[in-house]
C-alpha cells in the first residue's frame, strides 16, 4: 500500500503546481485578432508619410484636443485638450457596401480605457458606432443623399484602467431597391479625458439576406 501524503502537504504542492500551469495571465502572449472582415487596415500598420491609411479623426472644432498613437496593432485616442468629441472613423465606399446590402452586420473592436474622470459635462457616452447614408428611394438625386441608419453601442465609462473587453453593434442594412449610392461609416466615439485603446476592428456578416 502506497503512503499517503498528510493534507498540508498536499495544500503545498496545489499552492506552488497550480499556479504555474495557470497561463491565463499570458492569454494576450497568444491573443488571435479575429477576421477583419471588410475593414481596411485592421492592424493599423499601413501609414503613408506618417498618416494612418483608411482612418480619420475628426473632433468637434478648434483647436487640437485628440491625439492618436500606434503601438504593434494597438491605436490609443488620447483626448489633449477641450473639445468635447473625437472620432476615428472609416469610411466603406459605395462598392464595398453594394455586397452587403440587405445583411445583418456586426462591428465590433477589442476595448481597454484609461479614463482619468467622469467629464459630467460630455455630450455623449464613448461608443462603437455605425452611419449609412444613401438616397432612398424616390427622392430626387439633386436633394443629395440622408442618414437613413445610425446604431451605437456604448462604451463603459468607469474611471482607471479597464481590461480588454469585445464590444459590438448589430444592424441590419436596408435592401438594395430601397436605398441608393449608400456608404457607411464605423466609427469610434471619444468623450472622456483619458486614453481610449483599440485592437482588432472587425465588420462582418453574421446573417445572410433574406431570400424571396
Amino acid at each position: 500500500m502506497k503512503p499517503s501524503l498528510p493534507p498540508f502537504a498536499l495544500a503545498l504542492i496545489c499552492a506552488i503546481v497550480l499556479p504555474a500551469c495557470d497561463h491565463s495571465k499570458d492569454a494576450s502572449a497568444t491573443y488571435v485578432a479575429p477576421a477583419p472582415g471588410v475593414i481596411k487596415n485592421a492592424n493599423f500598420t499601413d501609414v503613408t508619410a506618417g498618416k494612418l491609411n483608411h482612418w480619420a479623426l475628426l473632433q468637434h472644432a478648434g483647436n487640437n484636443s485628440y491625439e492618436l498613437s500606434v503601438s504593434g496593432s494597438i491605436l490609443t485616442i488620447t483626448r489633449t485638450g477641450t473639445e468635447p468629441w473625437g472620432k476615428l472613423r472609416q469610411i466603406l465606399s459605395k462598392e464595398d457596401v453594394a455586397p452587403l446590402m440587405g445583411r445583418t452586420l456586426e462591428f465590433s473592436a477589442d476595448i481597454k480605457t484609461m479614463f482619468s474622470n467622469n467629464d459630467s459635462s460630455m455630450i455623449a457616452e464613448p461608443a462603437l458606432k455605425i452611419l449609412v447614408k444613401g438616397l432612398r428611394k424616390g427622392t430626387p438625386p439633386m436633394l443629395g443623399r440622408s442618414s437613413v441608419l445610425s446604431e451605437k453601442t456604448p462604451i463603459p465609462t468607469a474611471v482607471g484602467e479597464t481590461p480588454w473587453q469585445r464590444i459590438a453593434v448589430t444592424f441590419t442594412l436596408p435592401e438594395a431597391g430601397e436605398v441608393q449610392n449608400v456608404d457607411l461609416e464605423v466609427a469610434f466615439l471619444m468623450t472622456m479625458w483619458g486614453q481610449l485603446q483599440i485592437r482588432a476592428p472587425s465588420l462582418v456578416v453574421v446573417e445572410p439576406a433574406a431570400t424571396h
